[in-house]
């Protein structure tokens, strides 16, 4: 691709972060408990309880600030390793990772659907497939892709992340005709937004995002400055989420109180990092890292869980589908998705410049 960003080795899972995991299994069951509880009609007590509940979107929103924080803390590694940064091994190893457990499940959806069991075809499959369900006049994902909103903005962000590497870290300036093209598809879906998503998420979104990765780039400067203070922010951004509800009576606040998570999912994430104690243990717990290394898979089969194939049935059936969803997802995870990870990191080391056609960036 044009540009000034060359071939480098394919960073491995050294220095894998166990808390961040953590943080992945507790951001996909705050989904899950959004989507149980927010569309069930029955029991009552259960839709009661789930005004006390933190909202669905804190979930996704951790999930964006740890995808900026980790991709951007790799990029650094890999450049002060090699002093350049591999856009071809970087978008094969995230092809190898993305895009094959979407496409089963896309597919398992097609086929219920020609069975009528679920209410999903191809027209849906497709903008889910093409990371554009949340872009307006495009989105129309329906239940069974709907989701896949929050992985749009992931993939897109993916198209952006290599030209911030080669402007900013690489001091290099990007093709200019590539950032267009990348600006006006990012752009999309503050333009056209989705009814469900709204403009206010593109905004939440992108600062998670650009949070991930200035976290990443200042990481030590950050740790030195706040580390002493990690148990106290820790307490502190997390009294400022789980108070989000109180907000609900008071449009104003209920409205504009989330641009509040721009600054407290980063403190809860960073500092319970840097605290000592029972969060940081809890949170590398190898059990809840163990589900949040098969998060992905659990966040696109949840859908399914808590569609209308099992909605409409009691709560028992539903849970037992969720707990089900949880099986197969470690089930995909060992058979498929752990090789296909490891084949896409053996041939992102094969993507090497032909000598004397490639430019080697120094950073």
């Amino acid at each position: 691709m044009p540009g000034d960003i060359t071939t480098a080795a394919a960073p491995e899972d050294k220095g894998r972060l166990a808390f961040l995991d953590g943080w992945r299994a507790i951001a996909v069951f705050v989904v899950i408990q959004s989507h149980l509880i927010g569309f069930r009609h029955d029991p009552a007590w259960l839709k009661m309880l789930g005004r006390w509940m933190p909202a669905g979107q804190i979930g996704v929103l951790i999930f964006f600030f740890i995808s900026g924080f980790v991709i951007t803390r790799g990029a650094l590694a890999e450049i002060d390793r090699t002093s350049a940064f591999s856009l071809p091994a970087f978008y094969v190893r995230r092809t190898f990772r993305i895009i094959p457990p979407l496409v089963l499940y896309l597919v398992v959806c097609l086929i219920l659907g020609a069975f009528g069991l679920v209410d999903f075809h191809i027209n849906n499959a497709v903008p889910a497939f093409l990371y554009v369900c949340n872009i307006g006049p495009l989105g129309q994902c329906a239940w069974l892709a709907g989701h896949t909103w929050s992985l749009a903005f992931e993939e897109q962000f993916y198209l952006l992340f290599p030209i911030l590497i080669s402007l900013v870290i690489l001091r290099k300036r990007p093709f200019v005709p590539h950032l267009i093209i990348v600006l006006a598809f990012c752009l999309a879906p503050l333009i056209f937004p989705v009814s469900y998503i709204g403009w206010f998420s593109f905004v939440l979104t992108y600062a998670l995002f650009t949070a991930g990765c200035l976290a990443a780039r200042y990481e030590a400067v950050i740790a030195a400055a706040f580390a002493r203070y990690a148990n106290f922010g820790f307490v502190l951004a997390a009294i400022a989420i789980l108070v989000t509800p109180f907000t609900l009576p008071v449009p104003i606040l209920a409205d504009y109180y989330p641009l509040t998570f721009i600054v407290t999912v980063p403190m809860i994430v960073l500092f319970s990092g840097w605290a000592g104690g029972a969060a940081r243990e809890v949170l590398s717990n190898r059990v809840l890292g163990y589900l949040g290394r098969i998060s992905y898979a659990i966040y696109l089969w949840q859908e399914l869980a808590t569609s209308e194939l099992f909605r409409n049935q009691s709560l028992p059936v539903e849970l037992a589908a969720i707990a089900g969803i949880v099986v197969l997802s470690a089930v995909l995870f060992e058979v498929m998705e752990k090789p296909l990870i490891q084949l896409g990191r053996r041939l992102s080391r094969l993507v090497v410049p032909i000598a004397g056609e490639a430019r080697q960036v120094r950073a």
